[in-house]
């Protein structure tokens, strides 16, 4: 798995998958773009639940918070939700709530911890 921070506006990173988090149920946020399809489809954007908007390959997230731990757990539904898919990229954009440094920890811990499988020989 690789991590690549970039300094740039979401809209103009290149992936193949948009992940949106809807933080506290808000559907109002600048990055939700598909609000009727959420709202016919039923979405709500309860905590680590998710639904995939195909035609513009976005998937929306729900996360209860901007809390380290509701960030770990959104990103490894996310994680989850994806790996049967032949995706190889992803965008996200930056859900600090007060510190920068450890949402982007929180982030990537999410993805490792999700990333988990027991294997046993």
């Amino acid at each position: 798995m690789k991590f690549e921070i970039l300094n740039q506006p979401l809209h103009q990173t290149e992936a193949d998958v948009k992940v949106v988090f809807v933080v506290k149920k808000d559907m109002s946020h600048l990055w939700i773009e598909d609000k009727e399809s959420l709202e016919l489809l039923g979405f709500k954007g309860e905590s680590e639940e998710t639904l995939f908007i195909p035609n513009n390959r976005t998937l929306y997230v729900g996360c209860d918070s901007l809390e380290a731990d509701e960030i770990r757990l959104a990103t490894a539904k996310t994680l989850e939700s994806l790996q049967k898919t032949t995706f190889k990229t992803l965008r996200i954009g930056t859900y600090s709530n007060e510190c920068p440094k450890m949402s982007f920890m929180a982030l990537i811990e999410g993805f490792i911890l999700g990333s988990y499988s027991f294997d046993k020989i």
